[in-house]
């Protein structure tokens, strides 16, 4: 509400001041100029209150979206985190299932669908080997994605 305010006032400032401008003979390209700067000059001493107040709002909001962002940051970094230490360990360990790095002092745990280790040495199945999936470029690039 202080920004509208205070955008409210200096547009009002501008019109009066080329309301002034027009009435001392002054037009076109040169009344927008002048009207611009005079009012730009007025305003810097008459409307300081409001623009302290419009300031203070948007200094809040601005906060408010940084802690917002920086909460989903570290939420992201989490997720990664324990993504990372799952696949460093080969697998899902009795430690990691289900729990957040911390959660223990949190308090909170994140349910996780199980990860099956599947031994690729005796697959019987027809086709490609397992192992030969590893190394091709489409296998790599959608398991990245997901």
């Amino acid at each position: 509400m202080a920004f509208l305010r205070y955008t409210l006032l200096r547009v009002l400032l501008f019109l009066v001041v080329a309301a002034l401008l027009w009435i001392v003979g002054i037009r076109g390209v040169w009344l927008v100029m002048f009207a611009i700067l005079g009012s730009g000059i007025i305003s810097v001493f008459a409307l300081s209150r409001s623009r302290d107040a419009a300031s203070v709002v948007l200094a809040n909001r601005m906060s408010t979206i940084k802690s917002r962002m920086a909460e989903r940051t570290a939420a992201e970094d989490a997720w990664d985190d324990r993504q990372r230490a799952i696949s460093e360990d080969g697998g899902v360990t009795g430690n990691t299932v289900g729990k957040e790095p911390g959660a223990a002092q949190q308090g909170t745990a994140e349910p996780q669908e199980p990860v099956v280790d599947i031994d690729t040495s005796s697959s019987k199945a027809p086709g490609r080997d397992l192992s030969d999936l590893e190394a091709d470029a489409e296998v790599t690039h959608l398991r990245d994605e997901s």
